[in-house]
């Protein structure tokens, strides 16, 4: 039998979007309603927080030193070295209110 253990202690308001990268050996998380994106190495420690505007709910893809994640905005892009952030296609406008994500 394998032991259970905390892998990460969070405060997060909405805690979402879980994805774990073997390539790199990180779990990938977001907090919608801080509008952050969590990097967490599996072995370690080693923990990062990215801020980031628009509410980012869903990563889609970590590839090098990218993620690729759905926001308020659309489909956006995170630089994990430099922290930027790059909206790659916006949402069409469906007329909803500024709370529908």
């Amino acid at each position: 039998m394998t032991d259970v253990r905390v892998f990460h202690r969070s405060t997060d308001v909405l805690g979402e979007g879980l994805l774990f990268d073997p390539s790199c050996g990180r779990v990938f998380w977001t907090d919608i309603a801080r509008s952050r994106i969590y990097s967490k190495n599996m072995d370690d420690d080693d923990f990062f927080a990215y801020d980031v505007e628009g509410n980012p709910s869903a990563i889609l893809e970590v590839k090098d030193s990218t993620v690729i994640f759905c926001c308020q905005s659309g489909l956006a892009l995170l630089d994990l070295e430099t922290g930027k952030k790059t909206i790659l296609s916006e949402n069409p406008d469906t007329g909803a209110d500024e709370h529908f994500r």
